[in-house]
């Protein structure tokens, strides 16, 4: 379903938000046929944000709904699939997805997780597994997960694994399908990757976020992946079915530079378009096809 929002002014583009202040946020999304109005506000000191939610061509008084105490900035709001995706981050800047259902503002989901990246159209979010910052390797996990937000939050569950009572959990960090590396994982510890699987890192720093591309079917993002003597830097592409689960992953060879380093990164119709930051500036810009 398209969407669009604006702010005090014309239609602009996909919906996000303008922050009034750094603790304090709103947005107005609408709709192709009907319009709504969600109001979001993180109040500095405040152990919990309220959400204001009206549809506008009702006569009833704002809806009202706590916001979970967690999420301490506002940074996106989204409608899709019959959902309202609520984006931001906590006190540790890590990232928080929290999803309503749109008709009831049932609280269905609230991940935490890293490098969140919503596709065009909102149907899915890709992230990284929540590990603590400051974790000892042994206990750091780079696996990269899918969140199909057109299907219920058990749906998108593995086998065996709970959608956890938010009264008494705050947030949850075992949601979404594996996508690299890719399951089986540990049958004792659905979301856990096995000692003997090699962990592709996924690179950080300056490096871009995940890519999507336009009709929402696949990813890309850049990976350092384990060789002989050192890490090599590849490009990830994972292509996305019909039933929101990996058909098919390839790694892009990249000569690593670490004078260079990518800095951007995105979808050109079937093809990926990558550029390095290189002397005195410059962009060194380079079109790739996957095969």
């Amino acid at each position: 379903m398209n969407f669009a929002r604006h702010i005090n002014g014309p239609l602009v583009g996909l919906a996000v938000l303008s922050s009034v202040n750094p603790v304090a946020s709103a947005t107005t999304v609408e709709l192709e046929t009907n319009a709504y109005e969600a109001i979001l506000r993180v109040e500095a000191g405040a152990y919990a944000g309220t959400l204001e939610f009206t549809r506008n061509s009702d006569d009833a008084e704002p809806r009202i709904r706590t916001l979970p105490a967690p999420l301490r900035h506002v940074d996106d709001v989204r409608v899709a699939h019959g959902k309202l995706l609520v984006i931001g981050t906590t006190n540790q800047f890590n990232d928080l997805l929290v999803i309503y259902d749109l008709a009831s503002l049932e609280l269905l989901d609230v991940i935490l997780c890293r490098e969140l990246a919503l596709s065009p159209a909102g149907r899915f979010a890709v992230f990284e597994r929540f590990f603590p910052r400051d974790a000892p390797e042994r206990y750091v996990q780079h696996l990269t997960l899918l969140y199909d937000v057109s299907a219920t939050p058990q749906q998108n569950r593995l086998p065996g694994v709970p959608v956890p009572s938010f009264e008494n959990s705050p947030w949850s960090i075992d949601a979404g399908y594996p996508i690299y590396p890719p399951p089986p994982l540990e049958g004792s510890r659905p979301y856990m990757l096995p000692a003997t699987v090699a962990k592709e890192r996924k690179a950080r720093g300056h490096t871009p976020p995940y890519a999507w591309s336009h009709d929402e079917r696949r990813i890309a993002y850049v990976v350092h992946h384990p060789a002989e003597a050192s890490w090599e830097t590849k490009i990830l592409v994972v292509e996305i079915g019909d039933d929101g689960r990996p058909l098919s992953r390839e790694t892009i060879d990249v000569v690593h530079d670490f004078g260079a380093p990518i800095i951007e990164l995105e979808f050109v119709n079937r093809s990926i378009r990558f550029a390095r930051k290189g002397d005195h500036g410059t962009l060194m810009i380079r079109v790739v096809d996957p095969e």
